[in-house]
């Protein structure tokens, strides 16, 4: 990586804090780095949120959806996120979208069985396409973006929540 930043004339970055790692990291020259932030269009509603639902299969769903969406890593703190998850009202459920990163399927199916939320709990474990994303947003009531500290770069579901005009309960970091 470090050959291929030193041989570029200019590079991007989706964020300040990534261009600061890359200065700092890499002794790449500032003034050869942008930060250009996740852009956004607001999505006019399409969609109810009952046909939403129905969409994905919980149109029998009566309960508050709060959605966490994205890859499965670390830096964002979805196995704490799980362990979190017990000390919810009854009345929430939390749908965990998403495919594999650093953490495996089976990693959060884990989680979910020795945190003893599986009630509370509704999963899709799989890549998304852009058109199947609008679904699980109008679906949900709040999205949850619970990133650790760790997490650098801009969040794409944070992105995305904005779009689709969805409330956000994210972690102080």
């Amino acid at each position: 990586v470090s050959w291929m930043l030193h041989k570029c004339m200019h590079t991007t970055t989706h964020g300040e804090a990534t261009r600061t790692l890359l200065i700092k990291d890499f002794s790449l020259p500032p003034e050869r780095i942008s930060s250009l932030q996740y852009g956004c269009d607001i999505k006019i509603p399409e969609l109810s949120k009952t046909d939403a639902r129905k969409e994905i299969g919980l149109a029998l769903e009566k309960r508050k959806i709060a959605l966490f969406f994205g890859v499965f890593r670390s830096d964002k703190g979805i196995i704490e996120l799980i362990n979190c998850i017990n000390k919810l009202n009854n009345d929430i459920l939390v749908l965990i979208a998403g495919s594999e990163g650093n953490i495996s399927f089976n990693n959060i199916r884990e989680s979910i069985r020795k945190g003893g939320v599986a009630n509370q709990v509704h999963t899709e474990f799989k890549y998304f396409d852009e058109d199947e994303i609008k679904y699980y947003y109008y679906a949900a009531d709040f999205i949850l973006i619970p990133h650790k500290g760790e997490h650098l770069a801009f969040s794409g579901p944070l992105s995305l929540a904005v779009e689709y005009c969805r409330p956000v309960v994210a972690r102080d970091v």
